[in-house]
């Protein structure tokens, strides 16, 4: 805000004016387990693009709710077979981040309360607090998942990490949120009852977007980032707003 004050004190006075929780993911009311979409209704409408312009408006519902039942019904059996209390990727994760942890000096004040070496700044710590599932960096709190510090104190703890991960990482919370079966709806079946009418389409000028706009340094759900700095490799900024180039100039 600072710099947005200096390059443009008006723009600044403006979102000072409304609340940080509706535009800064820093003051976000709720947790978002590392997850942001810039525009949800941009992601669907990619997702549905092949049959989003059918020429009969019921062709593309019906459509549309064969692809969710399709989508579901895979992912049903998926992880129905799915072995192991996280899934694969979420555990591929966490043995990267528990190899990581176990080169960090831990300083144990209790079995919940611990200091961690920081893994940016040697000769600091980072707090952590297993209990209320919280450490400074930050992490813990954002992704709802033992971040490095944390995972260091737990196995000095002779504890799991798992046991501290949030409930929505679990495969039982993954097959209740498919568990529903979405049934295909046969539109000749479909009587008119003089009741129910079409929306309003109001349409906006210019050709519609067919990919959504990406935040920066966002990850994909296929594991690419947005943008990645060529000077410190981190996501999120390019090399001319990088703090280490501002460091050596």
């Amino acid at each position: 805000m600072r710099e947005m004050t200096e390059l443009h004190p008006d723009a600044a006075a403006y979102l000072s004016a409304i609340p940080p929780s509706t535009w800064a993911l820093s003051a976000s009311p709720c947790q978002r387990f590392g997850v942001l979409t810039s525009n949800v209704a941009e992601s669907f409408n990619a997702w549905i693009h092949d049959n989003r312009d059918a020429a009969c408006p019921f062709q593309t519902i019906v459509a549309l709710v064969r692809q969710i039942s399709k989508l579901y019904h895979e992912r049903r059996e998926d992880y129905a077979t799915m072995e192991g209390s996280v899934t694969r990727i979420v555990q591929a994760e966490l043995n990267e981040t528990i190899s990581k942890a176990r080169r960090l000096t831990v300083k144990n004040y209790s079995l919940m309360h611990n200091e961690v070496e920081s893994t940016t700044k040697p000769g600091r710590y980072q707090i952590v607090n297993l209990e209320a599932r919280t450490c400074t960096c930050r992490f813990f709190q954002e992704y709802g998942r033992p971040c490095v510090h944390a995972c260091a104190a737990i196995l000095k703890s002779h504890l799991h990490p798992l046991d501290f991960f949030h409930e929505s990482y679990y495969v039982t919370s993954l097959r209740n949120v498919y568990a529903g079966v979405t049934i295909p709806v046969d539109v000749d079946a479909l009587r008119n009852d003089e009741t129910t009418l079409p929306p309003v389409a109001v349409h906006q000028s210019g050709r519609p977007r067919n990919v959504r706009m990406r935040v920066r340094g966002v990850r994909t759900a296929e594991g690419e980032g947005g943008v990645t700095c060529s000077q410190c490799h981190q996501l999120g900024h390019n090399c001319r707003t990088c703090d280490r180039r501002r460091v050596k100039t």
